[in-house]
């Protein structure tokens, strides 16, 4: 007789009205920036074993400084900004999500 694992995926909830009204109003984040809705990724993020294993703080956080890089990029087209290696992360993060859509 052959049994079947089944795979239980989760999909986390879509990011907030109020966090990005948070990261609007209180980040000044602009507003196309702050609605970007990150939470698979800091969901895959916080995997030991295929992501960084970050705690949730750790990946809010990450997520308000890429923004805040993804603003400053945005808002000053004409300069070289240079992420740090946690912004570095979540964006190598980002891009391959994108790319498997």
């Amino acid at each position: 007789m052959q049994t079947q694992t089944q795979l239980m995926l989760v999909k986390p909830a879509p990011i907030s009205a109020e966090r990005i009204s948070w990261l609007i109003n209180e980040k000044g984040i602009m507003p196309e920036i702050a609605g970007i809705d990150l939470e698979m990724i800091k969901m895959k993020m916080a995997l030991s074993d295929e992501g960084e294993g970050w705690t949730k703080e750790q990946c809010d956080e990450a997520e308000v400084e890429y923004k805040r890089f993804l603003h400053l990029n945005k808002k000053f087209l004409k300069s070289a900004i240079v992420p740090t290696d946690v912004i570095d992360t979540m964006w190598h993060y980002h891009i391959q999500r994108r790319a498997m859509r």
